[in-house]
């Protein structure tokens, strides 16, 4: 299943879809509030063999990068030759031992080993995990919940409209209302601040949704190109099909906590120029990763493709994105407010509320030279 993590504390959910999708064993728990740890269990030598050995048969055959992949057996080999895990015998120190070592040598932080204290499914021949309908209404049921992670939606002064959510909830699970209900609330502010600071990534479809008000035709961002199959998958924009779309600036803010999905969200309206982008450098974690059982108790993530932009032809695995306009998270919103209201005022000057508009601006300019 493709997948990436989110914050602790977000709700825990995975389905086998598309690109960064949080694991099995983080699912059966949806947290609201604080999460709850994972029972620990102790670990026998045997299954610590039989974990290492699948973890290392799946690295070979599916890693994006089979020098790596290479690297990478060679020194969990050396460290099983030195007796380095002979020692653990709690199963979640060992799946953080080993997720450690393995990111040790390859700098890659959607490659993963976790432990849950309830048994993982068994996931068919192509390793994707049967899922039941019922467990699939409880997410569908949790989502909604937590809003499927969109946190607010607000119009600024000086008609800016503000969108933050912190996660990219599976499209199937739920959320296309309420990302459909947010555009059109924001449709007739006059720039659009789209706030990713604290986003943990997701399922980028959703991405995909937000970005179909912001076109009036195809738009053809990247391919995702995949290792094990070698195949190559276009990844575009469709514009929204009741015709809407978002005609105003778009500001995406992000920090060094945008990672996976979130970052590709703004590398891509980066890269067509259809967004500024402010804030810190992102994370720079950009490789699709499926989850793999690899035990009773464990799964293993790997990237297994990569992508490809359409504009820059790379990504921003390892480099991040870097922003338009650098600043510190915490001024990346009055930075915002400030860049698109000055434009504005200087674009617009017949706007009927020009006045309303002006205030807004001077008073952002008071805030942030206060800050400095």
């Amino acid at each position: 299943m493709i997948k990436h993590c989110l914050t602790a504390c977000t709700p825990r959910l995975v389905e086998p879809r598309l690109w960064f999708i949080v694991p099995y064993m983080l699912l059966s728990s949806i947290c609201i509030g604080q999460a709850q740890d994972q029972q620990d269990m102790k670990v026998s030598p045997e299954t610590k063999f039989q974990v290492i050995s699948e973890v290392l048969q799946q690295l070979r055959s599916k890693y994006i990068f089979p020098d790596v992949a290479a690297q990478m057996e060679r020194a969990i080999r050396n460290y099983v030759a030195d007796g380095d895990y002979a020692t653990i015998t709690s199963a979640r120190q060992f799946a953080e031992r080993l997720q450690s070592d393995l990111r040790t040598v390859s700098r890659d932080q959607h490659l993963e080993v976790e432990y849950s204290h309830e048994p993982i499914p068994i996931q068919d021949a192509n390793q994707q995990e049967k899922i039941d309908p019922e467990r699939q209404a409880r997410i569908r049921y949790k989502g909604g919940l937590v809003n499927y992670w969109f946190k607010n939606a607000d119009i600024l002064p000086g008609n800016l409209g503000y969108l933050r959510f912190d996660g990219f909830f599976p499209l199937k699970d739920g959320g296309r209302e309420t990302a459909d209900s947010a555009m059109t609330f924001l449709g007739h502010t006059s720039a659009l601040i789209i706030d990713l600071r604290a986003n943990r990534g997701g399922d980028p479809e959703i991405g995909l949704v937000l970005m179909g008000y912001l076109f009036d035709k195809p738009v053809h961002l990247g391919d995702f190109l995949s290792r094990p199959d070698g195949s190559r998958t276009e990844n575009r924009i469709s514009p929204h099909n009741s015709g809407t779309k978002y005609s105003g600036d778009v500001y995406v803010l992000v920090s060094g906590d945008t990672i996976s999905a979130a970052e590709g969200f703004a590398y891509d309206l980066k890269s067509i120029r259809r967004a500024v982008v402010i804030g810190e450098r992102t994370a720079g974690a950009a490789h699709p990763a499926f989850d793999y059982r690899v035990g009773e108790h464990f799964t293993l993530t790997i990237p297994t493709s990569r992508y490809v932009n359409a504009v820059t032809e790379t990504d921003w695995e390892g480099t991040g994105v870097v922003p338009d306009i650098p600043t510190l998270k915490q001024q990346a919103l009055e930075t915002a407010e400030l860049t698109a209201l000055q434009k504005l005022v200087k674009e617009q000057p017949d706007y009927p509320f020009i006045e309303e508009r002006q205030r807004a601006l001077d008073e952002v300019q008071k805030s942030l030279q206060n800050r400095n």
